[in-house]
């Protein structure tokens, strides 16, 4: 029996409406655990995650494959910027610039900043 595929970006825009009633709840909650006030039980924390969990749109989908690709390097004073994609959905590329400052290598790791666009084109 086949596996049966989410589309997490349906899945993520149906979370995203279906949370929207949820958020001055989840709101108040952690204000009042942040403040000592929750007084929560066990079974209820675990009612509020379930119920929250719903309003989410149900369990999150697995994750697929990610299929990265690299592209162009680009050699820069100091650094040099490596293009990349992976994939989200299937059919679905996300396009990456990995900064690496000079002398980072594979045995070397510093601090790397990530950098993409969404699929409309806007820098994330």
């Amino acid at each position: 029996m086949s596996k049966k595929t989410v589309n997490r970006r349906k899945f993520v825009q149906g979370a995203v409406l279906g949370s929207v009633a949820s958020v001055a709840a989840v709101s108040a909650a952690v204000n009042k655990s942040s403040a000592g006030e929750s007084g929560q039980t066990k079974q209820e924390q675990a009612m509020f995650r379930d119920k929250l969990l719903q309003r989410l749109g149900g369990p999150w989908p697995e994750p697929g494959p990610l299929e990265p690709t690299a592209g162009e390097v680009l050699d820069k004073e100091g650094y040099r910027i490596e293009k990349l994609s992976f994939l989200a959905e299937p059919d679905e590329r996300i396009n990456a610039l990995l900064l690496l400052p000079d002398g980072v290598s594979a045995n070397h790791r510093q601090q790397e900043s990530v950098f993409g666009t969404n699929t409309m084109g806007s820098t994330i």
